[in-house]
């Protein structure tokens, strides 16, 4: 569980847009989670980045209900 879990960051990635498409921007920015995951996840462990401080969590899929 999270509320247990020793990590000192936890970095949510969610693959959206809207915010994007709301301001009558170009589409595209739900893509920029997978380059910067595997930019993130290409770092090498040293003393200044320690992988086990970082948490990382993925939203696949939002469902939105209006009411």
């Amino acid at each position: 569980m999270l509320g247990y879990s020793e990590v000192k960051f936890v970095l949510f990635g969610i693959k959206e847009d809207i915010g994007v498409l709301a301001n009558h921007a170009q589409a595209g920015a739900k893509n920029t989670w997978e380059i910067a995951l595997k930019s993130l996840l290409n770092h090498q462990s040293n003393h200044f980045t320690n992988p086990s401080n970082l948490l990382i969590l993925e939203v696949t899929q939002m469902l939105l209900t209006y009411l």
